[in-house]
């Protein structure tokens, strides 16, 4: 720490004690907190004059190490995404074959299943008008007992990728705003999908000042201290 520096570090600490040891009771009081105000202001302008040259020479040496790095960087970048997306997208299709080949077979045993309940129904049926015709008692096969035969199969292999892995994250979309906004009121979703924008709420509380009224929100005034000098 340069001699300075030093320096303004002692007037500094001798300053935070005086501002700690006023009190504002009467005009005389606030002039001497004024007075402090303003050596204050004074001694945090000559900090920010010997700091500043430091810092923007740091924070320039910082964005064109920035730049370097994203120069090189970024073409590297966009290849590895470029390979990454084909990757998913070979993995995502192959997902997609098995789904769809698993509902073919599934749906093809439904409908075996199916054809052979209609086949019992249609024994049964048979055997009760020949019953009723003096025909006697028929045995049929009892068709509930058959097995649907299997339903071939299209083999969709595995992936297999080395040096890596894929991860599954989902993530939410909003598609209708109004319809959020109904959900949380009925009490079907909690309040915590919505965000309240403070940004806009204290532009408007800044504007409408006392007749700021909006339903779950009111309006705060705060008064602070503005030193300007002398």
């Amino acid at each position: 720490m340069t001699t300075v520096q030093l320096k303004v570090e002692e007037r500094s600490l001798t300053l935070m004690d005086e501002a700690k040891a006023i009190t504002v009771t009467n005009q005389k009081s606030m002039d001497n907190a004024n007075d402090i105000l303003i050596a204050i202001k004074g001694l945090r302008k000559e900090v920010a004059d010997t700091f500043g040259p430091i810092i923007s020479k740091a924070h320039k040496t910082h964005q064109e190490a920035l730049a370097q790095k994203k120069k090189l960087d970024s073409p590297l970048m966009a290849a590895e995404t470029a390979v990454k997306r084909g990757i998913v997208s070979y993995i995502d299709e192959q997902d997609r074959k098995r789904q769809v080949e698993e509902a073919r077979v599934e749906a093809a045993r439904q409908d075996a299943l199916t054809a052979l309940e209609a086949e019992r129904v249609e024994s049964d049926s048979t055997a009760d008008a020949m019953k009723d015709a003096g025909l006697g008692d028929l045995v049929f096969e009892d068709a509930s007992q058959h097995i649907p035969e299997p339903v071939a199969q299209e083999c969709i292999p595995e992936v297999k990728l080395a040096g890596g892995h894929t991860q599954v994250r989902w993530h939410a979309e909003l598609v209708d705003k109004e319809l959020l906004i109904k959900a949380v009121a009925n009490g079907q979703v909690s309040s915590e999908a919505l965000t309240v924008n403070m940004a806009y709420l204290n532009s408007r509380a800044t504007a409408d000042k006392d007749t700021f009224n909006i339903p779950g929100t009111k309006a705060v005034k705060e008064t602070s201290m503005v030193s300007t000098g002398r």
